[in-house]
Formats: structure tokens, sequence, C-alpha cells
């Protein structure tokens, strides 16, 4: 069942993409059909001095529009078999493949060494000048830590409790990780067809091991449980939901949009009451994340995360620029500082035009728009985005009326657009 966005609260769980407007299809045709074209002629004449790997936008841009079609107008797929079997052989590849290719000496293990060396020292790793970052040319210059501080938190606990950091640490920690997003994908949708799960848990566990997504893939999936899962009124959905959020915004910049998303569905200006009811639990989110930045100073952790990503200029000193849809265009055009204020334009449209949208459909739009205008192609969220689209693909009914794994039921799907507990 096709449910509107309007004012939906953020417990709306609703369909399958694209949703139930034509418009909502256009603009997606239109957002992949110009990011396809820009990545593809950027790679084919790669004009950028300084660029590497253009073939990274193709790629990222290529399984988003891959992911949002099967959703949106192939999802009956995931009762055949074949296609479960060709996932399942996708997910096996990358399983065997990700592994081999692990680099002992790579960057985020080297970054992550000197930012726990920083911590052991009493330093604040955004703020000492001590953490090791590769240049284009494989050199090691020192600068800053540009994650976010919960980030570290996993990896650093874990590095001491075994008292060692290297790659293989890492890489049992991201699989641990990984592996409980899909333990709660079953607990969200627990009548889903097994089948289809485990299709998918190859690819969503061992898809990305290079690099340091896993927290932002529990937390997104955390974010689901709490808006989708069985059993739980909407007193207690927003118990877990805001709370959540605060903490999952201080993984990657990913969670932003999804955040902003959520936040702007849970106003209402109907009265001061509505209004307050829904500023407080946005409100929350926020205070949560400033609390946990504290400790590292909250202007050093926004100037090393939010701003060093934003401007190109000064991330292009420590870390190598691969193009991305926009990013790429504009230095192709010779405006590369025009990009922060773009890039955030252009998020914020996206932002305030998914109000119009079913829930799951509004985090897939608002999560393309954040990859596609990104400093730099980023293939890791993809797990990521397929976990949402998979959500979508759990509670609705594909729009040319096929049958799906049944995820939620029909009668929970209404409750939840109307804030009732879900029937279990």
């Amino acid at each position: 069942m096709a449910h509107e966005g309007g004012m939906g609260s953020v417990t709306e769980a609703t369909a399958v993409l694209p949703g139930p407007h034509a418009v909502g299809r256009r603009v997606f045709v239109a957002m992949f059909g110009a990011s396809l074209l820009a990545s593809a002629l950027l790679f084919a004449f790669q004009p950028i001095a300084g660029g590497h790997q253009y073939q990274l936008g193709v790629r990222v841009t290529g399984l988003l529009t891959l992911i949002w079609y099967v959703s949106a107008y192939r999802a009956h797929w995931l009762r055949q078999r074949w296609f479960l079997g060709l996932v399942f052989a996708a997910g096996v590849y990358v399983a065997v493949q990700r592994p081999l290719t692990i680099r002992a000496d790579s960057e985020i293990v080297a970054a992550y060494r000197s930012a726990f060396a920083a911590l052991d020292a009493g330093q604040s790793p955004y703020s000492s000048g001590s953490v090791v970052h590769f240049d284009e040319h494989g050199e090691h210059k020192l600068g800053n830590f540009n994650y976010p501080p919960v980030e570290l938190v996993p990896y650093y606990a874990v590095s001491k409790l075994v008292g060692r950091w290297d790659h293989r640490v890492l890489t049992a920690t991201l699989v641990v990780l990984q592996l409980a997003a899909c333990l709660l994908l079953r607990a969200t949708f627990p009548r889903a067809e097994a089948r289809v799960l485990l299709a998918f848990a190859p690819l969503l566990v061992c898809f990305e091991l290079h690099t340091n997504v896993a927290l932002t893939l529990l937390g997104v999936a955390l974010v689901m449980y709490s808006c989708l899962s069985p059993g739980a009124g909407r007193a207690r959905r927003e118990a877990w939901l805001w709370p959540g959020f605060g903490v999952a915004l201080l993984t990657k910049f990913f969670v932003i949009p999804l955040f902003a998303a959520f936040a702007l569905r849970r106003l209402s200006w109907r009265s001061w009451r509505a209004a307050l009811v829904g500023v407080a639990g946005p409100s929350l989110s926020i205070a949560v994340a400033l609390t946990l930045m504290l400790p590292f100073g909250v202007g050093d952790v926004l100037r090393e995360t939010l701003l060093f990503n934003l401007v190109l200029s000064e991330r292009a000193k420590l870390t190598t620029f691969y193009p991305n849809v926009l990013s790429g265009t504009l230095s192709w055009l010779g405006v590369p500082g025009v990009f922060p204020f773009l890039a955030v334009a252009l998020l914020g449209a996206a932002v305030l035009w998914s109000r119009r949208l079913p829930l799951l459909e509004a985090a897939f739009f608002v999560s393309s728009v954040f990859l596609l205008v990104s400093p730099t192609p980023e293939p890791q969220y993809i797990p990521v985005m397929l976990y949402l689209a998979l959500c979508a693909c759990s509670t609705g009914t594909e729009p040319q009326g096929a049958s799906l794994p049944a995820g939620a039921s029909r009668e929970a799907l209404e409750g939840a657009s109307e804030g009732r507990a879900p029937a279990g």
C-alpha cells in the first residue's frame, strides 16, 4: 500500500521505490540520468589535473541506479531463485576477493594507529597534528583525524582488548559490526523470507572491508529497526530513534541527510504544542551529538570533519582527489570554490523536497543525493543503500502489483503510518 509523505510521522513505513507519484519517478530518472552522463564524460576525458580513478564515479553512480531500478520496477525478482542465486554468488565473490586485496599498510590502518597514539598520550586526535595521511603519491603527511568521534570507539576498544592494531584486527571488527547489521535486518522483518536475507548477507557483510563504513551501516540498521520493527509502539520506537540518531550522526556524514529528512517529517505547525513535540526529538539527537563531541572540542571536531570535507583545496592537501559527479564537474569548469555552497544547497533542497515522498523512498532519495554531491565517489556506502532498498522492499508492494517477500503485514504498515503499534 502506498502512502503519501506530507506531514506523516517518522514511524511511517511505506512502499517500495519510487513511490506513488509520477513526479517521484521523473526526479529519480533525471537525477540518475544526469549523474551517469556527467560521470561518463569525466571518465572519458579525465580533464582534471590531480584527479585519479575516474572510474569510481561511474561505478558508484551505476550501482546506485541499478539498486533504484530493481527496487522500483523489479522488486518481484526477490522471489526468483535465479536472482537470489546471482546476488548470493556476487556476495561469495566479494567475500573471497575483498580479504585478498586488503593492504597491511593501508592509510586507514595508519590513520587509526596514530589517532590511538594521540589518545594514549592524552591528546585530542582532532588537534594533535600527528595523524597519518597518504597523499596522491603515497607519501605520508601529518594532520588531524577526519572521522567523527564515534568512529574511534569500537576500534580503539578492540585494539586495547586484543593488545594490537593492524589490518587483521580492523577487518575482523568490520565483519562483526556488519554482521550485527544483518541480524538487525532479520529482527526488523522477522516475517521476511529467510532465503532473501541469506542471499544478501554476504554482500552486506563483505562488500566493504577496506574502510570503516560498518558503524554507519549499523547506525542505519538501528534507525530502521526503531521505525519498522513489529511489536513496539510509537513511544518505544521514538525512545530509541532520537538518541540513536544522535550517536549515528557521529559515525559518518551519510547519516546527516537521513536525520534531516526524518526530523523534517516530524515537524508540525498545527499548534505550538505540536511544534514543540516535533522539535523535541531532533533536539535530543543534536544534544547527544554535541555531548559526545565535547571531550574533543566541538569546534575542532567540526573543523576537521565537516569543513575538511567541504573545502576541496584543504582536503587535497592531505588526501587524493577522486572526482565525483558534482565536485568533478565544477573542477572541470574551473570553479571548485563553488562546490561547498552548491553541494549544501542541493542536499538541503533534496531534504526539503523529500517530504513529498513516502518515508523509505525519501530516505533513499536524500542518501542518493548525498552520495552524488559528496567530494569523492563513495562505493563504501553501497551496502547501506542496498540495506535501505531491502527495507523498502520488505515493507511495501511493488507499484506493478507483484508480490514481495512478506516483511511487515499490511495491517502493520497501516498501523505504522497512523502511529499505531504494528501487529506482531
